[in-house]
């Protein structure tokens, strides 16, 4: 009995010791007052695809692609589940106004804020657009609030020490490439709810799988998502 209850929390033991380790070796802090995590970003900013190593037109390209496949996949797959477009679209439509704001005054500062708060909003849309949610899914949506409430509290925090961010600062430096960063967080915001976008629409509302998405995803997962709607 005792290995059995042992094996049942070992991989919450297994948890706590990844992140401790990861605590130790990634966020904390080196000789020089910045943390390993922010030197691993610093290496890979300088290798990635910029405005120094790409032609505008690249960026605008990627830029439509993302929005496209987003707006396609949404309708096709997920459109008997309500609103997986609304939520795609409106993140990208928030991050344009976003953009436009960057763009005038020259300066990304917004950039993290802008994105948390779209995330909240849609976490909210999300939730109040199903019809008596059930205890499942509030606390699933409960959680996701948490964990954007403390994601948002740790930006701001960040942004308010170092007083500005610096990963930020080549992005202003090209309209296109600003703009690909923009719509990618948009972009980002609609993958990372992915699970909260489909706990909602597999609820009350919309209980049928009659849509490409049971050949899409595993049966486990719809079955999944309707035990937690």
């Amino acid at each position: 009995m005792s290995l059995a209850i042992a094996a049942q929390y070992f991989p919450v033991q297994v948890s706590a010791a990844v992140l401790l380790v990861l605590y130790i070796v990634v966020i904390r802090k080196d000789d020089f007052g910045v943390s390993v995590l922010d030197n691993m970003q610093k290496s890979a900013q300088g290798r990635e695809l910029d405005h120094n190593s790409a032609k505008p037109w690249l960026f605008v390209t990627l830029s439509v692609i993302q929005v496209l496949v987003m707006i396609v996949s949404s309708l096709y797959f997920f459109d008997t589940f309500g609103h997986f477009a609304a939520v795609g679209c409106s993140a990208v439509a928030a991050h344009v106004v976003g953009f436009v704001i960057a763009t005038l005054t020259k300066s990304n500062a917004l950039f993290d804020i802008t994105g948390e708060v779209v995330f909240a909003f849609l976490l909210a849309f999300s939730y109040y657009s199903q019809i008596n949610p059930s205890p499942r899914q509030q606390v699933v949506f409960g959680l996701a609030g948490v964990w954007v409430f403390r994601l948002g509290v740790f930006l701001f925090a960040r942004i308010i020490e170092r007083g500005h961010d610096w990963r930020f600062d080549k992005l202003v430096k090209s309209n296109s490439y600003n703009a690909f960063g923009w719509i990618c967080q948009g972009s980002w915001i609609w993958m990372n709810g992915f699970c909260l976008w489909l706990i909602a629409g597999v609820g009350s509302r919309s209980g049928s799988a009659s849509t490409p998405l049971r050949y899409l995803l595993p049966k486990s997962m719809l079955r999944i998502a309707r035990k937690l709607a």
